[in-house]
C-alpha cells in the first residue's frame, strides 16, 4: 500500500473526481442524464481536494415552468461528492413521492445510471 502522508493525500487518492478531471466529469453528466433541463456545477466549499457535483433536474421543459421558476417544476437536486462516491438527494418537488436512498457508485458512469434509472421511475 502507498505510503499517504497526509489527509490530503488520502482524498486525492480515492477521490473519484479531482479539481484536474472536474470539467469531464461534469460534461459526461450533462451529456447522459436523460431529462428534458439538467445543470450541472460543482462546489469545492471544504477545499479543492473535497470537490462536489451538483445536479438540478426537472422533469419538465424549461419552457413549461410557472414564472420561469425551477421550483415550480417537476425537479429534484443531488450532490455527487467526490471523496466518498455517494450520491444524494438533497431537495425534489413535493409530487415526487418515490424515495431516492443516498447511495455509494464505483465510478462516474455508474452515477449516471443510477440517475437515469431514478428518472425513469418517477416519471
Amino acid at each position: 500500500m502507498k505510503n499517504l502522508n497526509t489527509y490530503k493525500d488520502y482524498l486525492k487518492e480515492n477521490a473519484l473526481f479531482t479539481i484536474d478531471n472536474i470539467e469531464d466529469a461534469k460534461s459526461k453528466m450533462q451529456k447522459n442524464i436523460k431529462a428534458p433541463y439538467v445543470m450541472v456545477s460543482h462546489s469545492t466549499l471544504g477545499g479543492d481536494e473535497r470537490i462536489s457535483i451538483l445536479l438540478k433536474i426537472s422533469l419538465d421543459d424549461q419552457k413549461t415552468w410557472a414564472n420561469g421558476i425551477f421550483q415550480n417544476s417537476k425537479f429534484f437536486q443531488i450532490r455527487y461528492d467526490s471523496t466518498d462516491s455517494k450520491l444524494e438527494l438533497f431537495t425534489k418537488h413535493f409530487s415526487i413521492t418515490q424515495k431516492f436512498r443516498k447511495t455509494k457508485t464505483k465510478s462516474v458512469e455508474d452515477a449516471i445510471s443510477k440517475i437515469n434509472k431514478y428518472i425513469g421511475i418517477i416519471k
